[in-house]
């Protein structure tokens, strides 16, 4: 009878050819960019302002990820890949934004997006602009 060890291992290379050695970090990570963190937000929900002349709440809303980025020395703002943020020695980071609501008496006064962050982003994962990039285009961008 043949050992049953020695069938496992063409379906865990074949699992490791298509998917890679860390898909399951990558997976998890976009899962908390795509869903964790606005359950975060979800939680809190809003936060009461206790001011005796003017009470008013902030509804906590909708959160987006934009495309990592820097800033630069003169105050521009460019979009980098991981080998650009390695060479530099800066976070390959993407801000996170929020929308947030000035309630009142159950109106919503005002409401825009606030930046409320970085979080550093992952190679290859769904928030990386290198995302679909096909092996050759890779390779090109370091």
């Amino acid at each position: 009878m043949a050992d049953p060890s020695t069938k496992r291992w063409p379906v865990i290379q074949d699992i490791l050819k298509r998917e890679g050695i860390a898909r399951q970090h990558l997976n998890s990570f976009d899962e908390f960019l795509e869903r964790g963190l606005q359950s975060i937000i979800n939680e809190v929900g809003q936060i009461d302002i206790e001011n005796a002349e003017y009470p008013y709440k902030i509804q906590l809303g909708k959160v987006k990820l934009q495309q990592p980025r820097m800033m630069e020395l003169d105050g521009s703002i460019t979009h980098i890949t991981p080998a650009e943020a390695r060479l530099r020695n800066v976070s390959y980071s993407a801000p996170v934004m929020m929308e947030a609501s000035v309630v009142e008496d159950g109106k919503i006064l005002e409401s825009r997006f606030v930046h409320i962050g970085d979080v550093p982003v992952m190679a290859k994962s769904n928030a990386c602009i290198l995302h679909n990039f096909s092996t050759q285009k890779l390779i090109e961008h370091g």
